[in-house]
Formats: structure tokens, sequence, C-alpha cells
């Protein structure tokens, strides 16, 4: 092999490079000019290792002469130190980088690679990538990671020109709510769909706020993000309250400038500014993957439900109807009340326990444990028989609810949630 200065390159003496030598010499022309880094990088050898007598010239490394690189490590000091100005506006402990790179250096790098029968280790994106996050790390003390970083680093080298991607920061808890007639999410006007009518009385909005609003109001002031978004597991009806240890969701925060926050200061916030309506509990640091288990999970879940009985039943009559549903499987066709938003299908679920709890007059208190998904309201209604069996039928007399109080999302006995 020879280099720029005509100097050859020890060759290792092995079987293996001997053939290796005599393939490439067949199939590269003798002009051809590759540096020492893009050659070792292709071949799999090390500086000192690379097979002579290759019809290849090698010149110096990261020279402007190579076929393959063009010199684009020569600039790697100067581009590295592009984005730190503006990284210094963000907090962050870990990052990658990723280029964009002069359009056809993949493809001659792909070239090369065929001519000499190689397979490389690592495409030269790669090799810029980690070599820019090496010197990014040095200039700024943080650690370059490829899995799950805070942030990352995509610089296109060939406009000198970067964008920073921060990942969003995900914060689970449970959140009680006490007060009836708030929705877990904003609900945008269905009439001007957020722009504000005298539908909406120019709020943009259905309702005057959610569970959503009041959680993620705080959240996005401490970490000075720049939107959100609020996953919870399941939701209750508008109309019910929320009670126990509540509900488990995750605040997905984008585009976070701060990361480190105090959670317990954040709790307080949260509780203060939604005293009466909302409380939230069990606040901690959660994942993108603990989003998609806790959308996946299938709780169960624990009712009280007030209805009235628009007839004359007495306790025995009522007792014995809810008996007989307890541990029964139900057969609910999509209620009219959201036939609008969701396809209208039969579902099978399972009540697990049906119980009296009070009956005065025509007014019975019942509490229920069911299966995840489980229309409480149409249980005791009936939805003109899209639910069956249901109290309603059972005691031949039709049923209105006046109130349902969540009192429980079980996650199971280990608690994960």
């Amino acid at each position: 092999m020879r280099d720029a200065g005509n100097n050859v390159v020890s060759a290792p003496g092995s079987a293996s490079g001997q053939s290796f030598i005599a393939h490439a010499a067949d199939t590269l022309a003798p002009d051809v000019r590759v540096c020492r880094r893009c050659l070792c990088r292709i071949t799999g050898h090390q500086p000192d290792t690379v097979p002579a007598d290759i019809a290849v010239t090698v010149v110096e490394a990261e020279s402007d002469d190579c076929f393959v690189c063009r010199g684009v490590f020569r600039q790697l000091d100067d581009v590295s130190i592009l984005p730190l100005e503006e990284l210094r506006k963000w907090e962050y402990e870990t990052f990658w980088v990723g280029s964009r790179l002069e359009f056809g250096m993949l493809s001659r790098e792909k070239q090369i690679a065929e001519k000499l029968h190689c397979e490389p280790l690592h495409t030269i994106k790669a090799d810029v990538n980690r070599e820019l996050g090496l010197r990014i790390s040095r200039h700024t003390g943080k650690m370059a990671r490829m899995e799950h970083p805070d942030m990352l680093i995509v610089i296109d080298i060939s406009f000198m020109t970067f964008q920073l991607e921060p990942s969003p920061l995900f914060i689970y808890g449970r959140y009680r709510k006490f007060k009836r007639g708030i929705p877990q999410t904003k609900w945008p006007c269905r009439k001007c769909h957020g722009k504000g009518c005298s539908y909406c009385g120019n709020r943009g909005k259905m309702y005057e706020t959610s569970v959503e609003e009041i959680v993620a109001g705080p959240a996005m002031a401490a970490t000075m993000a720049e939107s959100h978004s609020f996953h919870g597991m399941g939701r209750e009806d508008i109309d019910a309250v929320m009670l126990g240890e509540g509900r488990p969701f995750v605040l997905e925060l984008w585009k976070p400038m701060k990361r480190s926050i105090d959670l317990s200061a954040l709790r307080e916030r949260i509780n203060s500014e939604g005293e009466g309506r909302i409380a939230v509990s069990s606040l901690r640091y959660s994942s993108k993957d603990e989003v998609r288990r806790l959308k996946e999970e299938t709780p169960e879940k624990s009712y009280v439900v007030r209805f009235r009985i628009l007839g004359k039943i007495n306790k025995e009559k009522l007792s014995a109807a809810i008996e007989e549903i307890s541990g029964k499987t139900l057969a609910q066709r999509t209620p009219v009340r959201v036939a609008h938003r969701r396809a209208d299908k039969v579902r099978e679920r399972r009540i697990i326990e049906c119980s009296l709890l009070e009956y005065d007059g025509d007014i019975a208190s019942v509490l229920v444990r069911a299966q995840s998904g489980t229309y409480i309201k149409e249980l005791v209604t009936g939805d003109e028989g899209r639910t069956q069996p249901s109290i309603s039928a059972a005691l031949n007399s039709s049923c209105e609810v006046i109130s349902l109080d969540v009192l429980d999302v079980s996650t199971g006995a280990d608690k994960l949630w």
C-alpha cells in the first residue's frame, strides 16, 4: 500500500490478509485516494495492520483528498462548538448527536466497501456522530448516551447549522377529583374547535377547566415546557368523582428547559390551585414505556352508584335483583351517550361484586366492583336494552342514576402503580 509520500505500510502477513490483497488489486483502480481513517473503518484493520499492495493511494488521516470523507473529520472541532451557546439554556444530563452529511458521502463509502468486498464495522455517519459526541462531552461535561438521551443534537455539517430536540419529561402521579362537572382532559369546543365562539363563551372549550389543566399548569411553569399531554389510566365520567387513592396518570411535558424540579413543591402547588376540586399524590419521574404500560392496563374498578327507582320496590326484591347480577358477565352495546365518539359494538364485561349499601324510600346506593371498561350507569338503567342484564330489567322498573363515585382503580397486588 502506498501513502501520499510513497511510503509503504507494513502488511500483517496472514493468509487472510493475502487473500484480501489479491482480490482488491483486481477490482480497485490505482488512482483512488482514501485516507487512513476511512480505509481502516471500511476494512476493519488497525492503521498499522492494513494489508500492503492494495491498489489504493493512502493519504494522511482525515485528508481533504480522501475519496470518502473529503476531510470532514478536520471540521469537527469547529462543528462541535456550534450548539454550545444554545445548550447552556437547557438543563440536561445526557445527550446524543445526529448528523447530516454531504450528499453522496455514504454512497462513496459503499462503493469502496463493495470493491474491497468488505463490510464496514460502522458507517462514516456513525463515526462522525461518535466524534462529535466526544467533543461536545468534553465541552459540556455531559454524558453522550444513545439510549434515551435527555437531548438530541442534530448538526448539518454541510451548512454548519444545528437543531436541538430535547426529550419529553414524564411525571407519574395519582389524582383524586372531588367536584363533579370537571372532565379529565381539556375538551375543545365542538363548534369552534378551540378558537372561541358564542357557543363556548369565547373560551374555546366546553368546560371551564379540567384535571389536565389544573395539573399541567404548575408543571409547565416549573419545567418551562413548551406543551404537554395527559395520559390517564382510563377516565371517569365528567359528573363522577374520583376518590380512594386516586387514578394513575402520566403527564408528558414537551421541550422542558428544566428537568430536575422539586416534585414535593410541585404537588403542593397543584393541590393549592386545585383545592376543593382535585388533589394529586405519589409524584415521581416516569418514562414513555410506562405510558404504554399504563394505557394497556385493564384494572378492576370499584364504584358507589346512587339511583332512583321509578316504582314501588321493596328492599328484599332490590337486594335479590342486585345479588343476581353479582358475578354475571354483561353484554354492553356502546351506550347512546357515547355513541358519537366510540365504535358501535357489543362488549362483554364482568361484574365481580355487586351489593346493596342502603335503600331509603326510592333511592338506593349500590357498591359495584367491575372489570375495566364497564359502563356502570348503563348497568343500572339498562340503556333501553343495550346493556343486559341490568338492575332496571331485573326489577322490571325504570331507574335513573343520581350520582357515581369511583372508589378505587386497582392495579393489582404488586402495586405496580
